[in-house]
């Protein structure tokens, strides 16, 4: 037995558009601090530039993922325009990667204008390993470990939940959590436009199979409907 094709209702997705069966949309928010350009030399700017790139270019030809890159974020202006860009875009996440310390506030300021979108942080670094000898100055140009750090404590003093994965530039396994993740923030922010009919109900007794049609709507979104087998 063959199994039916699934299709989308045209006039709903124009009235919908989160129905639209598309990849998900998600926000890479690469960030540096412009200080550092004249702190800590020429190339530096360079170099953090070059690995955002190549994060950005894996994801895309790995094709999981629909990739809005506003380019690297050293300034609150650029963090602004960034999520401006992203509400524009309508992301279905915010991908958060620290090429250097950046300071909190500007990734505080962006989430002013994406209350509602979620966060997963991609900490990736250039070296499988840290020094034990490592000098702040290294941490800084190489790891956003001290930045990543500071902007969690604020995540975790106002309950702002995360998705988050640590490794190296080019980690197959960091790249595949990241997509898993966009895949079901985008389930759950298409099931609010989903309508589910139910045939047949619960036998009484079984309480372990109860569930409630009105949590399932304000936790989940979807509607609930009762089909009787004469409908």
């Amino acid at each position: 037995m063959s199994l039916p094709k699934l299709t989308v209702d045209k006039e709903a997705v124009s009235v919908y558009p989160a129905l639209k069966l598309r990849k998900p949309k998600v926000g890479f928010l690469g960030l540096s601090f412009f200080e550092y350009w004249r702190m800590y030399g020429e190339g530096l700017k360079e170099r953090v530039q070059k690995n955002h790139q190549k994060i950005v270019d894996d994801l895309t030809k790995r094709g999981k993922l629909d990739i809005v890159n506003p380019g690297l974020v050293d300034t609150l202006e650029k963090a602004v325009a960034a999520a401006q860009l992203f509400k524009k875009e309508d992301i279905d996440l915010l991908i958060v990667w620290q090429g250097t310390y950046a300071p909190d506030y500007y990734t505080v300021q962006l989430m002013d204008f994406l209350p509602h979108v979620p966060l997963f942080i991609l900490q990736l670094q250039e070296m499988k390993t840290i020094p034990l000898d490592i000098t702040y100055a290294e941490i800084v140009e190489t790891y956003g470990l001290i930045g990543i750090v500071q902007l969690l404590g604020d995540f975790s003093k106002v309950g702002k939940k995360y998705g988050l994965t640590v490794g190296v530039i080019g980690d197959d396994a960091s790249y595949k959590e990241l997509e898993d993740y966009a895949a079901a923030v985008a389930t759950v922010s298409r099931l609010r436009w989903i309508n589910i009919g139910v045939i047949g109900r619960v036998f009484r007794g079984m309480f372990e199979l109860e569930w409630d049609k009105t949590k399932v709507k304000w936790r989940l979104g979807p509607n609930i409907f009762y089909i009787e087998i004469r409908e």
